[in-house]
């Protein structure tokens, strides 16, 4: 079945719709972010900033040129991870007693207050630069800026006793690597020797050349002296031997050629290497020699930027959260509303309705409320009398004197349809009497709403504690009267003939019968009622009824006579301008 796709009005509707639930999703969201941000300590954050810079003199260095960029990057984070690493963090923990200090509790373990401050430090790389910021958060601003300085210096000291001993071991470090290089740089020039001694090449060149032109005379002989002989010509058949040996004997001088060219590359790249970290080993030899080691040899890092204690707090962070809060309690709210309702899609508009329920719309009701007073007084005239008319034309045949407004399930305007249809049906001026009953024994609604009070009714003359006069009450409106719930809770069946004889009786003393039904759901009450009734108008809010709770309650319709199933009436369907400007007009 294709559906119809949905319109900003659909949209705007759903909203409507969910308004309460959108209200009171932000009120929620917005109320909890509140008291969560005054509820928490101001935190100060305190920050830093350290250079790290890379020396050409260091060990490390001397093979940098083999080092890309990310090699470099990669490093700079390193740096910063060993900045918030356990051992320098919990030489800050013993350097300053108030880390160990939370407010109202006693003093943690060293487990725990390195665990604390590990959280509240944050490094980073400034990017494009070789700059670490060290950020750190405490509720004491002074505190903050104090841990963030000292940090940097631990981690100074940390790293300049690393590199001094690595700085001391630079000389045996470059020996070992030119040793290498000189033990690979013999082992390539030995494979190349070996190649040409093995392979008795004396030049590729003139091999190749000499080979090419024994192919060309080959092929040169083939054309001209054997143009008309065939494969079997003995003669045809040597040339072509020889030709394939030429051939062969080409491809192998090529690969060999190429292998020679690999072996040769070979030994040019581990001379290279070899003579370059010869070069750098004998310069590091002479500066040691000289005795002329700096400080400049290593990595230096340098606190360029000190922390200060700041003087704002960074969070929380109230206008923002409040803003988010904001933000997230419409958004979430509008799409949880959109969320269930393409769960459990509901039903709209009149061309919908009709399509998926396989019935006519004969009335569309717009946003509808109970007056709720014994008086009768409304604003809904005009569609229910439209609405009176079409049933007053049914109303003449013989069979239909009992009616019954059925709906899948609660607070479907099921009750506030049939309180305005009954006054319509009596503005005729038709001189029916027409009796309105609330047959919802389990929640009874139509009795108490619209004489205002609670009254015996329908439930006492089951079970014959009044009579049927007595349960029904006249109202303002001429041939007009009200049979309520009653105050009793019975089934339909008690009393004898129960609910079916009540029926019969009324059908001798009134012309028309309007049943307020109870909802199609897990009880069987509807069904027994929709045995008794002639007619079935069936009840569709307007953007509450789901698709598939009103087929189901269609086909159990069905199955006491669909024949019986008038048509449906759309009710609250929201007008295009706010209703009290179309009151208005």
């Amino acid at each position: 079945m294709n559906r119809k796709e949905p319109t900003l009005r659909d949209y705007l509707f759903i909203l409507f719709r969910r308004k309460n639930f959108v209200v009171g999703h932000f009120l929620v969201v917005v109320a909890t972010t509140i008291a969560w941000t005054f509820s928490q300590k101001p935190l100060y954050r305190a920050e830093s900033r350290m250079l790290i810079e890379w020396s050409d003199n260091t060990p490390i260095s001397a093979v940098r040129d083999w080092i890309n960029a990310e090699k470099e990057i990669h490093y700079l984070k390193t740096q910063a991870e060993i900045i918030k690493s356990r051992p320098l963090v919990e030489k800050l923990v013993k350097q300053f007693k108030e880390l160990s200090q939370v407010p109202g509790r006693a003093p943690s373990s060293i487990e725990k207050s390195i665990k604390r401050l590990q959280k509240r430090i944050d490094v980073s790389v400034e990017a494009q630069t070789n700059l670490i910021k060290i950020r750190v958060l405490d509720e004491n601003p002074r505190l903050a800026a104090q841990v963030a300085n000292a940090l940097a210096e631990s981690y100074q000291e940390f790293i300049f006793e690393r590199q001094r001993d690595e700085a001391g071991r630079g000389t045996q470090f470059l020996m070992s690597q030119e040793k290498e290089a000189l033990d690979r740089l013999q082992q390539a020039e030995t494979t190349l020797k070996e190649f040409k001694i093995g392979k008795n090449i004396v030049s590729y060149d003139s091999e190749v050349r000499l080979i090419l032109e024994e192919i060309k005379d080959l092929e040169t002989m083939k054309t001209t002296r054997f143009p008309d002989s065939t494969d079997k010509d003995p003669r045809l058949s040597a040339v072509n031997v020889a030709l394939k040996r030429r051939k062969e004997k080409l491809r192998d001088l090529m690969a060999d050629s190429a292998h020679l060219l690999k072996l040769e590359r070979d030994v040019r790249m581990e001379g290279e290497i070899h003579r370059d970290i010869r070069n750098k080993f004998q310069e590091r030899y002479l500066v040691e020699g000289l005795g002329k080691t700096r400080i400049s040899d290593v990595r230096r890092q340098e606190l360029i930027v000190p922390a200060t204690p700041p003087l704002n707090p960074s969070s929380p962070k109230t206008i923002l959260n409040i803003i988010l809060a904001v933000v997230i309690g419409l958004g979430g709210g509008i799409g949880l509303s959109f969320f269930v309702d393409s769960v459990q899609p509901a039903l709209w508009d009149e061309a919908q309705i009709e399509e998926t329920l396989g019935l006519s719309v004969i009335a569309t009701i717009p946003h509808l409320t109970f007056s709720g007073s014994p008086s009768f007084k409304g604003g809904y005239e005009e569609p229910f009398g439209l609405l009176a008319q079409k049933i007053d034309f049914l109303i003449r045949t013989p069979s239909s004197q009992c009616w019954m407004v059925a709906g899948s399930g609660p607070r479907e305007g099921r009750s506030a349809s049939l309180f305005h249809l009954s006054k319509a049906l009596a503005g005729l001026k038709k001189k029916r009497k027409i009796v309105l009953i609330d047959t919802d024994l389990r929640n009874p609604g139509m009795g108490a709403l619209s004489l205002g009070l609670k009254k015996t009714g329908l439930a006492e003359v089951i079970r014959k504690k009044v009579s049927l006069k007595e349960a029904v009450h006249a109202t303002d409106i001429d041939n007009l009267f009200v049979m309520p719930a009653g105050e009793d809770r019975v089934s339909y069946g008690e009393g004898g003939g129960g609910i079916g004889s009540v029926l019969a009786e009324l059908r001798s003393m009134f012309d028309v019968l309007l049943l307020d039904s109870p909802p199609l759901g897990p009880y069987g009450d509807a069904l027994a009622l929709a045995r008794e009734a002639d007619r079935i108008l069936f009840v569709v809010s307007c953007g509450r009824t789901r698709e598939g709770s009103a087929r189901r309650a269609l086909e159990h319709l069905k199955l006491v006579g669909a024949e019986k199933i008038v048509g449906i009436l759309l009710n609250r369907k929201p007008r295009p301008v706010p209703e009290i400007f179309y009151r208005a007009i």
